[in-house]
């Protein structure tokens, strides 16, 4: 996936055929690492009182990655903004659609660490893959590719 050029609001994204084919196998995995949803306290005696609080704010969350995981599925799948071109596909994405893409791979890549147990992979100790987990390191490691694309891209932006 390679920025090309900005066209007015649209960001315009060239991608090959099987980078696309990647982009949506990792959004698939959506479904086999869903987010764990984290307690708003440790502590017993505030966790309860927070519960009520806590359980609206997993829903809204979760409806929230819903909506913009539709969202990212019906832009590539459009042919408009998803066009196929010679040699593979241009990807025409408003500023909206840019950080939808960036939350929809980012809550995939969270979910991919959480199922390898959050290790720290910055210490000195590194943590066991068993064969189950290769998936997992698997979408960390494109999901990082495909993030550090759209944001070198927002990055280096003129406007």
């Amino acid at each position: 996936m390679m920025f090309e050029r900005r066209d007015g609001a649209d960001w315009i994204f060239r991608l090959k055929s099987k980078e696309r084919e990647l982009l949506l196998s990792v959004l698939g995995f959506r479904e086999q690492f869903p987010r764990r949803s984290s307690p708003i306290s440790r502590d017993p005696d505030t966790a309860t009182e927070f519960l009520e609080a806590g359980q609206e704010l997993n829903s809204s969350l979760t409806a929230h990655r819903g909506s913009v995981a539709k969202s990212v599925d019906q832009m590539l799948k459009d042919p408009v903004r998803c066009r196929a071109i010679q040699g593979g596909y241009e990807l025409l994405m408003d500023s909206d659609q840019v950080h939808g893409l960036l939350q929809a791979l980012n809550e995939v890549r969270i979910g991919a660490w959480e199922k390898l147990g959050c290790p720290d992979f910055e210490s000195a100790v590194k943590p066991k893959i068993s064969s189950k987990g290769v998936a997992s390191l698997w979408v960390l490691q494109l999901t990082a590719l495909f993030q550090g694309r759209l944001l070198a891209a927002l990055e280096h932006d003129p406007s």
